[in-house]
């Protein structure tokens, strides 16, 4: 790996053993943070510790706003939006923008946890040109496996460990495109699949619909996989050689669709940053969308064309917005 001499904006992993030492290293940022002049910080934790870090810090918890990882943060792609959102707000406060983010737990799925480091290594790029940004991920170093503490120690400029800081083991922001272009697992055998083009749009949807149907969907959520789905499938007509093949199956209660083709992506941020208006044809649109409505969107852009695959569950959270918060006085 190719260490970084400097980096581009704060980006520390705080790692903890237990309720007391995520107390103390978080309470000990968010007051560096106030003693700095920050009028807010933005918490993104789940709700439990959210809850604990606002009662430590008793009078100054105005000073802290938190929102629900476990709801914002289920698809991982949607975090570096709402960590934008948040620093546009706040770019011009003179003591900087100010964020906690804990996006990995122990529970995570292994696809989830992929998608987590692929998002904690894509927050160096997204705000590479953002140094008065200060953002601490905490990691629960006794439930985590070694090889997530690892990849930790790679994601991040800073370690910061019962109070000691280190230096991470940073890798080149030219070497952040790799997850990209990490293989799938195949779609398994009992997989139904369907190859689609301009000329059967509605054939591919339908077969979209039927399987959330089969799979115990109710009409809300097929509908909203239906959406998410045909902007996958629009997009391979334009950018992937006019079409593709959709698969389709169940892993464990959730239902997995996949549409491959043989286009290519560009832009290693694409769909994790809301399009600019003047960008030509909307592109990034669809993938945008589609991270806002799946709870899991795996993306790979691999030599021979593009992968997207999607997860959704038949029991899903309402999904808040990076504004939404939940325990601020």
């Amino acid at each position: 790996m190719i260490a970084l001499a400097k980096a581009t904006f704060h980006h520390e992993a705080l790692l903890y053993r237990g309720d007391d030492e995520f107390v103390a290293g978080t309470v000990a940022f968010v007051r560096s943070a106030i003693d700095a002049g920050a009028p807010v910080v933005l918490a993104i934790v789940d709700e439990r510790k959210g809850d604990l870090l606002r009662d430590a810090l008793g009078i100054d918890a105005d000073r802290l706003a938190l929102t629900d990882m476990r709801v914002v943060g289920q698809n991982p792609a949607r975090l570096i939006p709402a960590w934008r959102d948040f620093a546009e707000r706040h770019q011009d406060d003179d003591a900087g923008v100010w964020g906690i983010g804990e996006p990995i737990w122990a529970e995570r799925s292994d696809d989830e946890m992929i998608e987590c480091h692929l998002h904690e290594r894509l927050l160096n790029l997204a705000f590479a040109d953002f140094p008065q940004m200060r953002l601490l991920c905490p990691y629960d170093a006794d439930s985590l496996a070694p090889a997530v503490m690892e990849q930790a120690a790679c994601n991040h400029a800073t370690l910061v460990d019962r109070g000691e800081q280190s230096v991470g083991d940073w890798v080149d922001l030219d070497d952040i495109v790799d997850p990209l272009r990490d293989p799938l697992s195949q779609p398994p055998l009992d997989a139904r699949g369907i190859a689609f083009g301009s000329d059967s749009t509605y054939d591919a949807r339908r077969f979209v619909a039927e399987a959330a149907e089969a799979a115990g969907f109710e009409e809300e959520p097929v509908q909203d996989l239906v959406v998410a789905m045909n902007e996958l499938i629009t997009n391979s007509i334009r950018h992937g050689a006019g079409g593709g093949v959709l698969h389709a199956w169940t892993d464990n209660g959730t239902l997995v669709c996949q549409v491959r083709d043989g286009g290519h992506i560009e832009g290693r941020l694409l769909g994790r940053e809301l399009p600019a208006p003047e960008r030509e044809g909307g592109g990034g649109l669809g993938l945008w969308l589609v991270n806002q409505i799946c709870d899991l969107v795996q993306v790979r852009a691999l030599d021979d064309g593009t992968i997207v695959r999607v997860r959704m569950d038949r029991i899903r959270p309402v999904v808040q917005t990076p504004n939404a918060i939940f325990g601020q006085p």
